[in-house]
């Protein structure tokens, strides 16, 4: 049996009137063996060869007969070689659909997956330029929360969006899925480079920040 390794990437695919569409190649940040959880996205991909990859996503949503709907996609790229690991027919989680997309295509996909539903006609004209998109999970030190940083505060200093669930009294988990996260943090910049800088700073801020016992 033959072993395929490569760096993981993700897809999000439309599949409307009568074509596969893919909104996004993503590139992943992920947690090294045994493990392999996802830290978080970047958009866009740094891939050499989207075209090609584009047309074999494609290629297989059209061979598992999706005729409408969303598809998401986690594939392993090597070279010119692509390894498809995982294909469900639903919008990606991680803010994906709801944060990533939307920024990095300027397309609202809820919604057009919401209007294809019904019935309607989709709109697919973007509300403004693509941007630069990088996510962090908050993957963060174990411990029980004492205090919590200023959110707000970091989200002006550092030009993100922060999203989370932590409360004082909370168990921090040693980071092993999505699950254990706190939430996300988004940034976007016309330059991906900055936006990466923006998310993992933040990142660092709030990490640091938090008081535990």
């Amino acid at each position: 049996m033959r072993i395929f390794v490569g760096k993981e990437y993700g897809a999000d695919i439309f599949v409307h009137d009568g074509m596969v569409e893919v909104m996004a190649l993503l590139g992943k940040h992920i947690t090294p063996e045994p493990d392999y959880a996802e830290l978080g996205h970047y958009y866009p991909s740094g891939l050499k060869n989207e075209k090609e990859i584009k047309e074999k996503l494609r290629q297989a949503v059209k061979n598992l007969g999706i005729t409408h709907g969303a598809v998401n996609m986690d594939y392993l790229v090597n070279g010119e070689e692509i390894f498809i690991v995982d294909l469900g027919a639903r919008m990606g989680g991680n803010i994906i659909y709801s944060h990533i997309i939307p920024e990095a295509t300027g397309r609202d996909y809820a919604k057009e997956m919401i209007m294809q539903a019904v019935g309607e006609s989709t709109n697919h004209q973007p509300f403004h330029k693509n941007m630069a998109v990088a996510t962090r999970l908050l993957a963060l030190t174990p411990g029980v929360i004492e205090k919590l940083p200023d959110f707000s505060h970091i989200e002006a200093k550092y030009g993100v969006e922060i999203f989370h669930h932590l409360k004082v009294g909370d168990t921090i988990h040693k980071y092993h899925t999505n699950l254990d996260g706190g939430g996300y943090i988004l940034a976007t910049d016309e330059v991906l480079e900055y936006a990466e800088k923006k998310a993992e700073n933040a990142l660092r801020e709030i990490d640091d920040s938090i008081l535990r016992r």
